[in-house]
């Protein structure tokens, strides 16, 4: 094999070893794939009654009671917007990409609660409705 020929064959490995740091180099800032950075995550929303009249003892009437059949809303940062219905332990589940959402959910009227998605991670909230 004369010189010419042995540097032609050691190019020929070139492109595989640029294509290998390449896929090496392609995660995230988490150090997961980017693949993986848009793959839907699991959001479980609990909605929560409490309070009412008191009780005899003084407690609430009502404390922590599932809301069954409500909906919650989760809404993306450029508006689109995922709903889901709470069975009837008061949880609702979404499969949503990773990113910011604002979670609500109308029967109560407390407001919108902000949560962060993260790849390969689930996340639970609560959302607390009072009864007075």
């Amino acid at each position: 094999m004369d010189r010419k020929q042995a540097e032609r064959g050691s190019l020929t490995w070139l492109p595989t070893m640029v294509f290998l740091a390449l896929a090496a180099s392609c995660t995230n800032a988490a150090g997961h794939s980017e693949s993986s950075a848009r793959s839907p995550v699991t959001l479980t929303v609990h909605v929560g009654l409490f309070g009412g009249p008191p009780g005899p003892d003084g407690g609430m009437a009502v404390s922590n009671s599932a809301a069954a059949r409500v909906n919650v809303t989760a809404t993306n940062a450029v508006g689109g917007q995922s709903t889901a219905k709470t069975n009837s332990n008061g949880r609702a589940t979404m499969r949503l990409m990773p990113g910011q959402y604002t979670v609500f959910s109308t029967y109560c009227g407390t407001g919108v609660q902000t949560v962060s998605l993260t790849a390969n991670r689930s996340e639970q909230m609560h959302i607390i409705c009072p009864i007075r």
